[in-house]
């Protein structure tokens, strides 16, 4: 004889919380990467970032005290 034991009561409702909580995860990472992408797409500054004033072929200068060592 084996014995087979019931679900909680409350299984039905905890159910629904969990699915409830996964669509309410998977439209906040949508909307996420939608910003995202259309940030992306619209500014040209993040697609092509201006060069930084150190890359345009000019060194950094070393700091006096360095220079003195």
């Amino acid at each position: 004889m084996s014995v087979q034991s019931a679900p909680p009561a409350n299984a039905r409702s905890i159910y629904i919380l969990l699915i409830v909580l996964g669509l309410v995860a998977a439209v906040t990472a949508a909307a996420t990467i939608g910003v995202i992408v259309y940030n992306y797409v619209t500014r040209i500054e993040l697609r092509e970032p201006p060069p930084a004033p150190e890359a345009e072929g000019a060194h950094a200068a070393l700091p006096s005290w360095i220079a003195r060592i």
